[in-house]
């Protein structure tokens, strides 16, 4: 078990980032991702924030649902339900609905963009851990790179500056 306060969370001089990244891609990066985030803001009650361009914000939020409660994605988007379901919703939902989570489901941005959109958040809700799903899908700010590895990197080297700015951490998922 990892103890999110401690390694990634934990008292830091500077700022981390880290880049989750498989090739081929195994498995589902995003469900990891929002079990960091579940974590965090959920369990330790500490500000995040998560982006995730290509997942609508009531997805997110379901396959967070989901994860918390244990009760299956599918039964949660389709509305199926069963009592036993629901008593389990009602215990759980306060810690999630009160968790300071904030979602952004913005398509296509810009790095200089999302940099903006971390600087807002830390600065009005403390924001300690930022989630960035689809690392892959952000826009170098109209730069051209030779490769994407490249571009990749630039992203890379943008975001850990910021997370050292910030003294906050930085986890991006590369699909």
């Amino acid at each position: 078990s990892i103890n999110m306060n401690q390694t990634v969370l934990g008292k830091q001089k500077k700022g981390a980032l880290l880049i989750i990244a498989t090739q081929p891609p195994v498995g589902d990066n995003t469900t990891l991702m929002l079990y960091m985030v579940k974590m965090t803001a959920v369990d330790n009650n500490i500000p995040a924030a998560i982006f995730t361009p290509n997942m609508a914000n009531t997805q997110t939020v379901n396959r967070l649902v989901a994860i918390t409660t244990g009760i299956g994605y599918e039964k949660i988007a389709a509305g199926t339900l069963e009592m036993e379901d629901w008593k389990t919703l009602d215990e759980n939902l306060p810690h999630i609905v009160n968790a300071p989570l904030y979602v952004d489901d913005t398509q296509v941005q810009t790095i200089a963009e999302l940099q903006s959109k971390i600087i807002d958040l830390v600065t009005a809700h403390s924001v300690r851990l930022v989630v960035i799903d689809h690392l892959d899908e952000i826009c170098a700010d109209g730069l051209a790179f030779d490769d994407e590895r490249a571009r990749l990197d630039y992203l890379s080297r943008s975001l850990k500056a910021l997370a050292e700015e910030l003294t906050i951490t930085i986890i991006a998922v590369e699909k």
